[in-house]
């Protein structure tokens, strides 16, 4: 004796015939209206199940200290800036920080525009310079354009480490001629402030008088 897959209350073609007087007869629509159902509960139960278990965990790494901030600062990098629609880092680039001749690593959000571009006599862009680990805070700097050194890595790996401070780092995949040349030298920025440190000196001090 063989049993039908769905009972004859819930079959479609029962229910259809009882209720709107149209039968149907089509082989194996019951089936296919049973594995539709058990796969809309299923996806109802995982959407709800993963949310309450993201939830959770959420709620264990906030009570760590350290996991905490890390944690938070990735989740709103991959929430905002590494979106593939988000285009709120340009490019990373190397500026001069804090001093000359000290370099860090920074991110283009745009052209300098309005009263600061007007104001100033190069051209400049904004540049966004992170903090480690949260690259999430940092400092917005306008910086000429000449003074930017762009760099070859995308923003993904730039991100990457910033937040590991500096212990991921990724390869330069510069053609090998490029990788011989130096862009940039401290050596030559501190010759210049030492030179300008000495001409400070033997400046005359001139007070004013009222």
């Amino acid at each position: 004796m063989s049993y039908p897959w769905i009972p004859d209350g819930w079959n479609p073609d029962h229910y259809l015939k009882e209720t709107v007087g149209l039968e149907i007869g089509l082989p194996g629509l019951g089936l296919v209206v049973l594995l539709v159902v058990i796969t809309l509960i299923g996806a109802l139960t995982a959407g709800f199940l993963g949310r309450m278990v993201l939830n959770i965990g959420e709620r264990i790494l906030a009570r760590m200290p350290v996991i905490r901030s890390v944690y938070s600062a990735i989740k709103q990098i991959l929430e905002t800036v590494l979106q593939q629609q988000s285009k709120a880092f340009r490019q990373a680039v190397l500026v001069e920080y804090p001093r000359r001749g000290i370099w860090a690593i920074g991110f283009i959000t745009g052209p300098t525009e309005g009263e600061v571009q007007n104001l100033t006599l190069q051209e400049v862009v904004n540049v966004f310079l992170p903090t480690t680990p949260n690259p999430t805070s940092g400092f917005l700097l306008f910086v000429p354009r000449k003074d930017v050194v762009f760099l070859d890595m995308s923003v993904e790996e730039a991100v990457k480490m910033v937040i590991s401070g500096g212990i991921v780092t990724p390869p330069d995949r510069r053609p090998a001629a490029e990788q011989d040349v130096a862009l940039v030298s401290a050596d030559t920025y501190e010759s210049v402030d030492l030179m300008r440190e000495k001409e400070a000196r033997k400046a005359p001090f001139i007070q004013s008088v009222d």
